[in-house]
């Protein structure tokens, strides 16, 4: 068991370093945040007049009124984000399960958190606390868990005459009983019994007894009243036997019961059903989609989880219905991210399980699907934001949409004509990339094209122009990345047959002029013909990501740079600091200017939120980084803000500056390239230097504290920012200690 104390809002990750050969495990510091989408409910309890919701991306709580309370990711302390169970001890204390084997303990009143990590090797299945214990339901049985020590007393894996180690689907005590619902039936034991780790001290139940189904879905056991849900129905325990009880419910799994104020509900895909004894149930509410989970506050509102929608608020006195959804990305997976001009995150979503694309503007998200908006396919996987601040999305199958300010999306298809589609069906138009060129031209990839035209130019004057294979010297239509490089040529990577590089020499309308310049495959030196992506740095070097591993192209030759987490790339993008950040089925990786050394990110040493890394995008003006995962999306603020031009900008803040007031630094700002930041009191004293190697970006930060590590007095203090070629300017700050 581990002990850890909640951090509100950011998770900040300090200087823990272990260092191998040109290797960084875990990265500098930064702040971390994790953004989620909600809208699956796995469990929902209600404790001090408040729903907890265990959902697909974290916590989330809401108020009696059916507003947000809390939020909680991985940032926020949790130990993941994919939590499956929610319950709550008599102490007051909230119980999430995860699906991977952890449980955590949360402390509302002073936040902290208790990290459970005795089941990593196994599945959470149900949490269900009695007095001074848990019943903890695992994919191998139930284990009983001591709050006043800590830990774990004992695990019956031997239910009777059920198979060893058989996996625990519910669990319901009515003392002195405990049941026990499996895929093999239903196993019941005396909870005075010294031993029930002996298969002996359990009876079990099948369908010979008259279970409906042997696949339990969910119990309820409470003043000799014994339900069992079934995959095919419901059925109630008398006397040794399981009769029919499930007249108005149908042959519907039970997700869940409840009982409040004597009253027992069901919950089931269409809704929420209240029992009327021996064997029937009544439809209380329904209609918003497949229900999951439930719970009634002391006021009698009905808080009721769904499968896709979040959360309904139901007022059985006024007969009202809220569904309530927080404010979040529309889907957990997440690729093609890009920063406009205005400093907003577009991200698409995989094609796989796409959820349209989603407007991040540092607050608020906003999104855009099938549903809400119309859009033609909610699968984009392609992004790029042209000089007019526009937004071009790529999609699997509908061409590109076109993002113009508040205008409606504008779609370029194969329906219309702009595109094409696959040889099997000519509408389905897969756009992969999107790159725009210094001279406003949008260039696209039209993946598959069965007329061979696979790259696609639109200049600035809406003109289109269209590239065969043969005119671009492709050897596949399976076209897969893009680059455009400081020369204006044109980089297309393939799924199987590696890279060509083209060059239109700036006249995409007159192909007179246009030459191929080559090929790049495994015969050159390539780890593989498969192309995930490129890119070029600040020295020209050209990066090229494949499905086995990372190579460099530089003075005409291909080499290996080995060191990635993994070799299996999904992304590349270059901050302004000339990093190299790669994105992988295992994680993060971040490869310095130096081409030297190596950080990686994973959810083992880092808040990130999920290792299979598909998009990844960089803000130069923030210095924020924008990482997407299947899993979710991580923001992290970096240091590598785009230097200025020059030092006229330079700015010092907060001023005065208040030495001792928590974790407030001294910042700074507009600082320009190969600058140095030089710290003096009003006399002249010098007080802290920052040489040119610790200076990353366009801004620099100050604890206070001098050379010798200590606390500056208050007084008037003068910073002086020079660069490489003799350029300074300075200015002043007044410090005040408190």
């Amino acid at each position: 068991m581990k002990n850890r104390k909640l951090i509100p809002g950011a998770f900040f990750l300090g200087f823990i370093l272990i260092i191998l050969p040109a290797v960084t495990i875990l990265a500098d510091v930064g702040d971390w945040q994790t953004f989620t989408n909600k809208s699956s409910i796995r469990g929902l309890i209600e404790f001090n007049q408040k729903a907890w919701c265990a959902t697909n991306g974290g916590v989330a709580v809401f108020s009696s009124d059916g507003s947000e309370a809390l939020s909680m990711t991985n940032t926020e302390g949790l130990s993941s984000n994919d939590v499956s169970h929610v319950a709550v001890d008599h102490n007051g204390n909230i119980w999430f399960g995860f699906s991977n084997g952890i449980i955590d303990i949360y402390n509302p009143a002073n936040q902290s958190i208790k990290v459970i990590d005795d089941f990593v090797r196994n599945q959470i299945k149900s949490i269900v606390p009695m007095g001074d214990s848990v019943f903890i339901g695992l994919n191998i049985g139930v284990s009983l868990f001591l709050l006043d020590k800590m830990e774990v007393k004992e695990t019956y894996k031997n239910l009777g005459q059920f198979p060893v180690e058989t996996g625990v689907k519910a669990i319901a005590v009515d003392y002195p009983y405990i049941w026990v619902g499996t895929p093999n039936g239903v196993a019941r034991a005396d909870l005075r019994q010294s031993n029930l780790m002996a298969p002996q001290s359990w009876e079990n139940f099948t369908a010979n007894q008259g279970l409906p189904s042997q696949g339990i879905t969910a119990l309820f056991a409470k003043d000799s009243t014994i339900l069992a849900g079934t995959n095919f129905g419901t059925a109630r325990f008398d006397h040794g036997n399981w009769v029919y009880a499930s007249l108005g419910l149908g042959n519907s799994g039970v997700h869940q019961f409840f009982r409040k104020k004597g009253k027992i509900y069901a919950v089931i895909d269409a809704g929420v059903y209240e029992y009327d004894p021996p064997v029937s149930w009544k439809l209380i509410i329904g209609g918003f989609g497949r229900a999951t989970s439930m719970a009634v506050d002391s006021s009698g509102i009905f808080w009721i989880g769904t499968q896709t929608r979040g959360v309904v608020r139901y007022n059985p006195k006024t007969d009202s219905m809220k569904t309530i959804l927080p404010n979040g990305p529309g889907g957990n997976n997440f690729m093609a991210l890009v920063v406009d001009q205005n400093n907003n995150l577009w991200t698409g979503s995989a094609y796989s399980y796409g959820w349209g694309f989603g407007k991040f503007d540092g607050q608020t998200w906003t999104n855009f699907t099938r549903k809400n908006t119309g859009i033609p396919s909610n699968d984009v996987d392609a992004s790029a934001v042209d000089l007019s601040n526009h937004v071009w999305l790529g999609t699997w199958g509908r061409g590109v949409y076109l993002v113009t300010g508040d205008s409606p999306v504008k779609y370029f298809n194969a329906s219309n004509g702009y595109l094409v589609g696959i040889r099997t069906d000519t509408r389905y138009a897969v756009v992969t990339d999107i790159k725009v060129e210094k001279t406003g031209t949008v260039w696209m990839l039209n993946y598959f094209a069965y007329n061979q035209n696979v790259l696609v130019a639109m200049t600035p004057d809406s003109q289109w122009v269209y590239f065969s294979t043969s005119e671009l010297g492709l050897k596949s239509t399976k076209v897969t990345c893009l680059l455009i490089d400081h020369r204006g040529w044109k980089w297309i990577g393939t799924e199987d047959r590696g890279i060509s590089v083209f060059t239109d020499n700036g006249t995409p309308l007159d192909k007179s002029d246009d030459q191929i310049k080559g090929d790049l495959t495994t015969v050159d030196g390539l780890e593989s013909n498969s192309i995930a992506a490129i890119a070029e740095d600040d020295f020209g070097t050209i990066w090229i990501g494949t499905k086995e591993g990372l190579d460099f192209y530089l003075d005409g030759k291909v080499q290996p740079r080995y060191g990635l987490i993994t070799n299996d790339i999904n992304c590349i993008t270059i901050d302004p600091r000339n990093n190299k950040w790669i994105g992988t089925s295992s994680g993060l990786s971040m490869l310095d200017p130096d081409g030297y050394r190596w950080t990686h990110y994973t959810t083992d040493n880092s808040p990130i939120a999920g290792n299979n890394v598909h998009g990844v995008a960089f803000n130069p003006r923030t210095g924020e980084l924008f990482v997407g995962t299947t899993e979710g999306l991580s923001r992290f603020q970096t240091p590598y803000i785009a230097p200025r031009n020059d030092l006229s900008q330079l700015r010092v803040y907060p001023n005065p500056y208040l030495i001792g007031s928590g974790t407030n630094r001294l910042v700074v700002d507009g600082l320009a390239r190969a600058s140095s930041v030089t710290i003096f009191t009003a006399a002249g004293r010098l007080v802290k230097s920052f040489p040119e190697d610790q200076v990353l970006g366009a801004r620099i930060s100050w604890d206070g504290r001098d050379e010798k590590g200590e606390w500056v007095a208050s007084g008037i203090y003068i910073v002086v920012a020079a660069t490489a070629d003799g350029k300074s300017n300075a200015a002043k700050f007044a410090i005040v200690r408190k």
